[in-house]
């Protein structure tokens, strides 16, 4: 019996409940979808250092040999460790990429992950590929690949495909916006395919920690690897460029699937609270017959806090079966631009199993509590109408404004005041939905005005031509031609207890390149001191008035610089001196990229010239990141959409059903029926315009969240600008009095005489 009256009750106001349902259901799919998202992110890059047995710590340095391996491997608690060698080489392909050699003679540390081709032999000669850059250029397995390094020029077969796991976030430095496989990749090549007289200078030694000694003092182990001989800098893997990018991406997509779901799942809940309240209260006297027939107080409680269960359940199951597969292939596809992952595949945990059981208690908790205070009568008691609730005058009643204004307003305020769940859930419905509007178009415009602050206010040129060591005639470049010679180096500078490996830029004089401090105020760089970015300030906790030290690769020799002032940049974080700066420390400028005004022309094969870059082939690599953007700004839309319309639906439907006998009494009354409307229409307004005032900031939070958790080397400024706002508002008003409007058509559909009916 009680399972057919839920039946009948739930068709009844199917409305309501198709709302609640959907309500559960998205809170469920996203926050599923979304965790499935990034613990698949976790779980395959875990595994996929596990298994490729991914460094725990990286010495770079100059010469090492094997006398500094040994010594390396003796150390306690080291488990295996890797000579290794990274050169830079031109591939002669279109475009002129260039491609970083990961030369070895052994495979036990950081080995490549093989797709497709022969397994990686250390001993053995040719290449292994990276397999995007190999696509990208249509490259075959037994190909043969030119290579250029200086003056030296030579060959080598391909012998298989690639992923490595130091390539998770596949670019060539800080310079390199997004990944680009036309212009940058990598290989693994036996350091027997390269015989040098004398061996290999190696720059590298690969550590891996022994897991399973007994407390290894990692800090300790540093120290000690920081003592080798030739030792410049030791990096930890969570300092690795690639690693800590995707950390990021992880940790911030952890946080939008905590904090996204919680505006359905509490819409959801004011939702089945105020359609369930409605319900039992228009049951009372069946509920009090009920008692009166000797049904219990809990079998009666069990019943209608059923709605919640089964609604959602249902909603959370689907939204459990579908959430993950679909956000996950959703997501994946903007990640795939960026990161670079053997496997992707999304990973369903049992706290994503939990969230179905979540939407099951805010329904079922809003249902309980709709019906708790009803049963708590005596049956005598409920058989008997409700009284109603005995009406007061509200604060603003007592104000002069009050006799002021229009009867619509009047009744208007009332009625939002005497209804608070039912407005709350309207202006949380409103709020969700501009919030979401604003957070989607905030993204796309904090991005869009990085590549125009960084291309069109802060860079002047138009090619940046990279150079090898034995350059020397920058007259080639044409005598009308601006050019300003930048050095390009790394160097680790210890701020505190901090050790990092960043850029350093070291600038002659010039003026293509423009730096601004954090109020955009321009910078011009000092004869002495060096200046630093927001972001690195920041990660190294400096200021102006600090002193840092810093050391250069091949010497020894520690040198203190003081920060002289903070200049902002989107791109291109670190160290940044004039040429008098530089010297001024003992130091020697050595070019390593020209800057170049529109005037230039250079031809790549030029003697000396290394690679070129135009400044706008470098603009459609942004846009790129912008289209992959694109889809998560639609995702967004689409969500807000469905959000704004579900709740104001459902608050329309609930509203003009408790309405009902009052619109019937005003058009009895000869109220007209377009003032009917615009009454109904007024209160939409108020509510939609109190949600939106409160959604926009919200929704700045959520941009300046993203752009605040990105990698240490993209300063992204939150942007937002107010013909976006305006737009973001209009359109959560357009959903509004669209609602609205289906809404109110059936005011002139009302049975005014079983409207006026007195209550039995």
């Amino acid at each position: 019996m009680f399972r057919k009256k839920m039946f009948r009750d739930i068709i009844a106001s199917k409305a309501q409940f198709i709302s609640i349902f959907i309500l559960a259901f998205l809170g469920v799919f996203i926050y599923s979808g979304m965790r499935a998202e990034w613990e698949g992110m976790r779980v395959q890059v875990d595994s996929y250092y596990s298994k490729t047995a991914l460094a725990d710590s990286f010495l770079y340095g100059a010469d090492f040999n094997s006398d500094a391996l040994a010594e390396v491997r003796a150390l306690p608690g080291v488990q295996n460790a890797q000579l290794r060698l990274e050169l830079d080489v031109i591939a002669n392909l279109p475009d002129e990429p260039t491609l970083r050699l990961l030369i070895s003679d052994e495979n036990l540390v950081s080995r490549p992950l093989v797709t497709e081709g022969a397994a990686f032999d250390p001993k053995g000669d040719g290449l292994w590929l990276d397999e995007r850059f190999a696509r990208e250029h249509e490259l075959s397995l037994g190909d043969e690949l030119s290579l250029s390094y200086e003056s030296l020029s030579f060959s080598l077969p391909i012998h298989g495909f690639i992923f490595h796991p130091e390539f998770v976030h596949n670019v060539r430095d800080n310079t390199q916006l997004i990944p680009d496989p036309s212009l940058f990749g990598y290989a693994c090549v036996p350091a027997s395919t390269l015989p040098v007289p004398g061996g290999l200078p190696f720059s590298q030694i690969l550590v891996t920690v022994d897991e399973a000694a007994d407390a290894v003092d990692l800090a300790a182990l540093t120290g000690n690897l920081e003592a080798v001989p030739g030792t410049f800098h030791v990096m930890p893997r969570k300092d690795h460029p690639s690693v800590s990018m995707f950390e990021a991406e992880i940790n911030q997509n952890r946080s939008m699937a905590t904090l996204f779901p919680i505006l359905f799942f509490f819409v959801a809940a004011l939702s089945m609270l105020t359609t369930m309240t409605r319900l039992v209260l228009s049951q009372r006297t069946l509920i009090g017959t009920f008692m009166g027939l000797g049904f219990s107080r809990r079998r009666i409680l069990f019943h209608y806090v059923s709605y919640g269960l089964w609604i959602g359940l249902f909603g959370g199951i689907l939204g459990l079966l579908g959430g993950p597969p679909f956000m996950a292939a959703l997501l994946y596809s903007f990640q795939r631009v960026f990161y670079s992952l053997p496997v992707w595949r999304p990973e369903v945990s049992v706290i994503s199993v939990l969230s179905v059981a979540a939407a099951v208690v805010v329904c079922v908790g809003a249902s309980l509590l709709a019906c708790v205070r009803e049963l708590r009568e005596m049956p005598a008691e409920a058989l008997r109408p409700k009284p109603p609730r005995a009406g007061k005058h509200t604060s603003i009643e007592k104000t002069r404004v009050w006799h002021r204004l229009s009867f619509i307003s009047k009744w208007n305020i009332r009625d939002i005041l005497r209804q608070r769940v039912r407005s709350t859930m309207a202006i949380a419905g409103v709020l969700g939905c501009t919030m979401m509007l604003v957070w989607g178009i905030g993204i796309y415009d904090s991005m869009n005005r990085a590549m125009e602050w960084f291309f069109e206010d802060l860079q002047f040129y138009s090619k940046k031509v990279y150079v090898e060591e034995n350059f020397s005639d920058p007259g080639i470049f044409g005598p009308e031609s601006k050019v300003q010679a930048v050095d390009e180096r790394a160097i680790s500078v210890k701020a505190g207890d901090m050790r990092q490996i960043l850029g350093a830029r070291i600038f002659a004089s010039g003026d293509l390149v423009r730096f601004e401090d954090v109020s955009g105020n321009e910078l011009s760089l000092p004869d002495d001191g060096a200046i630093i970015s927001k972001k690195t300030a920041e990660n190294l906790d400096l200021a102006v008035g600090d002193t840092v030290s810093f050391r250069i690769l091949g010497l020894d020799k520690e040198y203190r610089v003081l920060i002289r002032a903070i200049h902002r940049t989107p791109f291109e974080q670190g160290f940044v001196f004039s040429k008098n700066a530089f010297e001024s420390l003992g130091l020697t400028m050595h070019p390593t990229v020209y800057l170049l005004s529109d005037e230039a022309v250079v031809e790549g094969t030029a003697a000396g010239v290394s690679e070129i870059q135009d400044k706008a082939f470098l603009e459609k690599s942004f846009d790129r990141m912008l289209e992959g953007i694109n889809l998560i700004v639609w995702a967004l839309f689409a969500a807000a959409v469905l959000l704004g319309l579900v709740v104001l639906y459902n608050l329309g439907s609930l509203s003009f059903a408790e309405r009902t006998r009052e619109l019937a009494t005003l058009r009895v009354l000869g109220y007209p029926l377009s003032n009917i409307k615009k009454l109904l229409r007024r209160q939409t307004v108020i509510l939609t315009a109190i949600g939106s005032i409160i959604g926009v900031p919200c929704g700045f939070f959520f941009v300046r969240l993203i752009t605040e958790t990105v990698s240490d080397n993209v300063d992204f400024p939150m942007y937002i600008s107010p013909l976006s706002v305006a737009l973001c508002v209009l359109g959560t008003f357009a959903v509004s009095l669209l609602v609205d409007a289906i809404l109110t058509r059936r005011t002139a559909k009302i049975d005014m005489v079983s409207a006026l009916k007195s209550v039995e």
